[in-house]
């Protein structure tokens, strides 16, 4: 939540509707600005934040609708798993923090940014030529639904204006 005042921390105005709650979200009750007088904050005014919360600057959730789908991740990411054995070892391999590593696994994400994508796919292929450095490497292009220029697969839509155009002429036949 934007503070009326524009501020993303010091003390707001009594005539924001969320004046005296934290304007991250929580809700919890702030606290009138008490010490000295200071460059954002004002005696007796309520601060923005409760102690230790503050409003992102950035878009929350961006990769959340621009990332790379998560379930083109996650079969890489296993098999990670199972030649190194443990989430760190993944992790150290593709730069990317364990933690990291285990949210996409287990937790509810739908994608992820195409940065945490590429390391991925880097450590995938280097574990990869390191086991069989023998073995080709051929690289499938993307599909043009897979780089967004399409908005469903063409066998999809083929099929759904064959069977427009099969009712098209039953109703031609019946009349």
């Amino acid at each position: 939540m934007k503070c009326l005042t524009g501020k993303t921390s010091g003390t707001c105005v009594p005539e924001c509707p969320w004046y005296g709650t934290c304007h991250c979200g929580c809700g919890r009750e702030t606290r009138p600005y008490a010490a000295h007088t200071k460059q954002r904050f004002t005696h007796g005014l309520c601060c923005i934040n409760a102690n230790g919360h503050r409003i992102s600057q950035s878009s929350p959730g961006h990769w959340g609708t621009h990332g790379v789908d998560v379930d083109r991740i996650r079969p890489l990411l296993a098999w990670l798993r199972e030649e190194l054995g443990t989430y760190a070892a993944v992790g150290t391999v593709t730069s990317i923090p364990a933690a990291s590593v285990s949210s996409i696994m287990n937790k509810p994400v739908k994608r992820v940014s195409p940065r945490t994508a590429s390391k991925v796919v880097a450590g995938v292929l280097a574990l990869r030529n390191r086991k069989h450095p023998d073995a080709p490497h051929v690289r499938r292009l993307p599909t043009p639904y897979e780089r967004g220029l399409t908005e469903e697969p063409r066998t999809a839509r083929n099929r759904q204006e064959k069977r427009l155009e099969r009712a098209r002429k039953r109703l031609e036949e019946a009349s």
